[in-house]
Order: C-alpha cells, then structure tokens, then sequence
C-alpha cells in the first residue's frame, strides 16, 4: 500500500503577481528542502486551485505524485501538499 505524506510549505511570494519561472523556481527549492525534485521544468501553481505535480524522491529515486493546494495571503502563497 502507497503511503501519503503531508507537507504545508510557505513561500514569500505571490502567486497571483510572480511570473510561471518565479514560482517554480520558488517552489522547486521548498520541495527540495524536503527531499524531492521536480520531474517537469514548470509548475502551474493557482491560487485556490488544486495542481498535481510530478516528482521524484531523492532518497529512493521514487516517482511521486503530489497534489498542490494554493492559497495566496498577504503577498505569501501558502501551499498545502500531499504526496503519494
């Protein structure tokens, strides 16, 4: 059985401003922080939309999937993930 893993990741930018290269590079350093790498070089983040992404696992070499939720706050974006 796949486990799921939950991660809440804060980013200081706005998702409803930054331009697609801004947020993935933002987001592709959070995730690698914990532990995971992008398998595509864009990221659609939305705010108040869901987005699935593709990434691997560095530890494992895993692909994963992780589904995003997106909310811009106060010129932060605060993102809700889950991993299977």
């Amino acid at each position: 059985m796949e486990s799921v893993q939950n991660i809440d990741l804060i980013l200081d930018i706005d998702i409803d401003t930054e331009s697609e290269e801004d947020i993935t590079s933002a987001f592709s350093k959070a995730i690698e922080e914990k532990g995971y790498k992008l398998s595509d070089d864009t990221v659609s983040l939305r705010n108040n939309r869901l987005s699935s992404i593709r990434a691997v696992d560095t530890a494992s070499g895993e692909e994963v999937e992780m589904y995003a939720f997106s909310k811009s706050i106060n010129g932060k974006t605060i993102i809700s993930l889950k991993i299977i």
